[in-house]
């Protein structure tokens, strides 16, 4: 990549294929703080600000749900620290905490949005969601939740467009935000999850295939989640 070369690499680090096709804004943020410096020195610590803003996005839920200010405080701290993993995240360069926050982003954005109908709040909710799904392929499990989510607490009007049009223009938001791996993938192999399998409703709609065949007895039968978490049958 840094010769100029941007075409696919089917294996580029450790043995995973799916690491070529998978979707890298989180990625691109580390890439971001590499920059400065010229060195991972601020990549050790990538993921500290979306533990802090995680934590915000729990204390502006609770909020909502009328929870106390000091009450509130108390519990989203807990909820960030209760868990081994979060701290732990905070000194590796994984996008978990990244992906964690922009789902929270979702929910917090979509609660303003339902009480306040203004365009700018489902801006930010088509935004969170792009990068949402951007950020990680697991964010495919969730969406089809979020979505339904979002067109049931989204009201009659956004800013003077009817909830049709609104909707319809969130989907397309949330494309053109998060939706160039998959597209990409879609063009370069027919498939917009490669190198999972493509099942809806039990319906195989794209098989993985590879390219060397040594990883066709193993990868070829893995679906998305398999992929991700190790379960091998995943499908909406």
């Amino acid at each position: 990549y840094q010769s100029g070369n941007l075409d696919m690499k089917f294996d580029p680090f450790h043995g995973f294929p799916q690491d070529a096709y998978a979707p890298f804004f989180g990625d691109l943020f580390f890439h971001w703080l590499l920059a400065p410096v010229g060195t991972d020195v601020l990549c050790r610590f990538g993921q500290l600000p979306f533990l802090l803003a995680s934590g915000l996005v729990l204390y502006n839920l609770l909020r909502a749900l009328d929870v106390s200010g000091s009450s509130a405080r108390v519990v989203a701290a807990a909820i960030v620290l209760s868990r081994p993993l979060f701290p732990q995240q905070i000194v590796l360069n994984n996008v978990d905490l990244i992906f964690l926050y922009f789902g929270l982003a979702v929910v917090d954005e979509l609660l303003r949005l339902r009480q306040t109908g203004q365009k700018d709040a489902l801006v930010l909710v088509g935004v969170a969601f792009g990068l949402f799904v951007g950020c990680k392929l697991i964010g495919l499990v969730y969406a089809p939740v979020l979505l339904a989510a979002i067109a049931l607490l989204c009201p009659a009007r956004v800013g003077g467009a009817r909830r049709p049009l609104a909707l319809a223009a969130l989907v397309l938001l949330v494309v053109a935000v998060g939706g160039y791996t998959y597209l990409k993938n879609l063009a370069w192999t027919g498939n917009p999850v490669y190198p999972a399998d493509f099942k809806l409703f039990g319906l195989l709609l794209a098989r993985a295939r590879f390219d060397p065949p040594v990883y066709d007895s193993e990868w070829s039968k893995l679906s998305l989640l398999e992929v991700l978490v190790g379960d091998y049958d995943f499908s909406w």
